[in-house]
């Protein structure tokens, strides 16, 4: 491959610029785009040695020699670059959320079979071969019941950087796809995750549901002391613990570590995007989002519920007479539902800090009346 563009200029996008300057040969040329983070980015990019790296603030797509693309920016922006990219028949990654309905969903999966282009989201889960090793050791058990806890502190350090968590993407889905990837590793061959019943506190969500025919409960959390990855079989009986990968397994009183084998997730999930751009006629990629479609389908769905919810609960709170921001709870439930509506409209108003959600909070009380629909 000639060039490789990576879309984004935050956080992950990082992570994946290192990972995949790792994977690539030096002479494919990594065009690294960034319109709002490009100062930022040109000065990280120039205390670390990634050889043959282009920064820029944007790049046309149509009139340049690019042999794939890797779309990591704003989740609002997902579906435009994903969709001008596949069109132009470019082999393309793309975070989740990958699209913000299943309209537009359907319509990225129709252009991609339409083109004949690999489209895969990184779900690098899929990849983790602590968890393919957890499903076979359960291929003989009888399995009735599968709990899952995904929980993140609103803010933690990763990797020697402080982390906040994305607020400007529902909760649901920024980590339900990841438990439908844990989900398939448990079950292998199965794929349809079905949501019955959600329930939202804003100190999480806690979903219960099948996958396949298995009844399953699911915990999500961003605002948790703690980062937990828990899985539970048969109600404790089976348990794999990864919040420090790889993690223990732990079967009735006997407790196994878990090991690494071979590559880690995310360059796995990278490496098979390297390959499906090098291979356009596999059509069987672990991560394409044909083969993953529930993923997005059943958090999307999920989401749905969860701001019908939402809208519920803030609908008895203007009917009540006692708001502040001083409230946390009501702070927190503005800004669970609506930081990633605003978001999707381009508007990324701060609210990592305490201070900065109250800000928000007075915001919404103080326009809510005179905006209308937009709040609701």
């Amino acid at each position: 491959m000639t060039r490789v563009v990576l879309f984004g200029g935050g956080r992950w996008a990082r992570v994946l610029l290192v990972v995949l300057r790792q994977l690539l040969p030096e002479k494919t040329e990594i065009a690294w785009v960034t319109k709002h983070t490009f100062q930022s980015a040109k000065t990280w990019l120039g205390s670390i040695h990634l050889p043959n790296v282009k920064l820029l603030q944007s790049i046309e797509l149509a009139s340049k020699s690019v042999d794939a693309v890797v779309v990591a920016t704003s989740p609002q922006t997902h579906f435009a670059i994903t969709t001008e990219a596949i069109k132009l028949g470019l082999p393309t990654l793309c975070e989740k959320p990958i699209a913000n309905s299943i309209h537009t969903a359907r319509q990225l999966l129709e252009i991609a079979e339409s083109h004949q282009c690999p489209l895969l989201v990184n779900l690098e889960f899929l990849f983790a071969g602590y968890l393919k090793a957890f499903g076979e050791r359960l291929q003989d058990v009888s399995i009735h019941s599968i709990h899952i806890d995904w929980m993140d502190p609103w803010c933690e350090n990763r990797n020697s950087e402080v982390k906040y968590t994305e607020c400007y993407t529902d909760i649901v889905s920024d980590q339900l796809p990841h438990c439908w990837s844990v989900l398939t590793a448990i079950r292998p061959g199965q794929s349809k995750l079905q949501v019955n019943q959600l329930n939202y506190k804003t100190s999480g969500v806690e979903l219960s549901g099948k996958f396949g025919l298995v009844p399953v409960t699911i915990r999500l959390s961003r605002r948790a002391t703690h980062r937990t990855r828990l899985v539970s079989i048969n109600d404790h009986n089976w348990v794999l613990d990864f919040s420090i990968e790889p993690g223990y397994t732990k079967h009735e009183n006997s407790v196994t570590p878990n090991a690494w084998a071979g590559l880690r997730p995310l360059p796995s999930s990278l490496l098979e995007f390297i390959s499906s751009a090098q291979d356009r006629e596999q059509r069987e990629w672990t991560s394409s989002f044909a083969r993953t479609f529930n993923a997005t389908e059943s958090a999307l769905l999920a989401s749905e519920q969860l701001r019908k919810i939402q809208d519920q609960q803030i609908g008895k709170l203007l009917e009540s007479c006692d708001l502040s921001s001083t409230n946390q709870q009501q702070v927190d439930l503005i800004v669970d539902r609506f930081a990633p509506q605003l978001a999707q409209e381009g508007l990324r108003f701060p609210v990592r800090t305490k201070n900065e959600q109250q800000q928000f909070f007075e915001y919404w009380l103080s326009s809510s009346n005179k905006i209308g629909s937009r709040w609701v």
